[in-house]
C-alpha cells in the first residue's frame, strides 16, 4: 500500500494527486494507494481517497505503507521518516496557488540535501520519481530540534 498525503491546509494540490493517478493509470504504480486528501476535491477510479483520516488510523497506515507521497508539509515528512519509511516529498508551490509562500520547497530541499527524501520538484518527470523510490535508500532521521527551531526562526526573521 501506499499512502499519499497532503495536509489539511484549506488550498488544495491537485497537482500531485494527478500525477499519482496518472502514475497508477500507467502501471507505474501498483500497489492499492490510500490518500489523505485534506481540502482536495479530486475524483479517481485508481486512488482510495478520503479527506481526513484519524491519528490512529493514520499511525496505522504509515506503519503499513511500502512508501510515502507527500506533501512538503514537516509534519507529513517527519511522520514517515520517523517510522523510518522511504518518503517522496512534493512541495507546494506559490506560483500553482498550492500555498501562500515557497517554505516547503526550502523544506523539501533540506530534506533532500540530507539524503533523507526523494524530492518530486516541478520541473522534474513524476514517474522517475517512483521508479527510484524503490532503490532509494534514505538516511537514518535523528530529531535535531534545535537546529529546526533555529531554520525557522532565520526564516521568520527574513520576511
Amino acid at each position: 500500500m501506499i499512502l499519499v498525503l497532503l495536509g489539511t491546509i484549506k488550498i488544495p494540490f491537485t497537482r500531485l494527486l494527478q500525477k499519482v493517478d496518472d502514475a497508477c493509470r500507467d502501471g507505474l504504480i501498483n500497489d492499492d494507494v490510500i490518500v489523505q486528501s485534506g481540502y482536495t476535491q479530486y475524483e479517481s477510479t485508481y486512488l482510495h481517497i478520503e479527506p481526513f483520516i484519524t491519528k490512529d488510523r493514520l499511525d496505522k497506515l504509515y506503519h503499513e505503507a511500502k512508501y510515502i507521497i507527500s506533501h512538503g508539509g514537516t509534519g507529513s515528512v517527519l511522520g514517515g521518516l520517523k517510522r523510518k519509511k522511504k518518503v517522496i516529498a512534493a512541495p507546494r508551490y506559490s506560483c500553482f496557488t498550492e500555498h501562500v509562500d515557497d517554505h516547503q520547497l526550502e523544506l523539501v530541499q533540506s530534506f533532500s540535501d540530507g539524503l533523507y527524501v526523494v524530492p518530486y520538484y516541478k520541473e522534474m518527470n513524476f514517474n522517475d520519481c517512483i521508479k527510484n523510490v524503490n532503490s532509494f535508500i534514505p538516511e537514518v532521521y535523528n530529531s535535531n530540534k534545535v537546529q529546526v527551531l533555529e531554520a525557522i526562526k532565520k526564516y521568520i526573521e527574513s520576511l
